[in-house]
């Protein structure tokens, strides 16, 4: 399976639809195959020496606290 439809997969077996979730990555494979999938992407970006996460994701964030400040709706 590529990436695209371990997301789909999983989607699927948790009932969730891709709109309203988000796929936490830190590589540009994957925010790739999220957003390809139509999903929303935050990019976490604490090993990411090249900014290549930074012009990918929808939002990026380099440490947990981080991450829990982007999820709170």
């Amino acid at each position: 399976w590529n990436q695209i439809q371990q997301f789909f997969y999983a989607l699927q077996i948790l009932r969730f639809q891709p709109s309203g979730c988000v796929v936490v990555d830190d590589g540009a494979s994957g925010l790739d195959a999220a957003i390809n999938g139509g999903l929303h992407v935050f990019g976490f970006t604490e090993h990411d020496y090249y900014n290549k996460l930074q012009e990918k994701a929808t939002k990026t964030f380099s440490g947990r606290l981080k991450l829990s400040d982007l999820l709170v709706c």
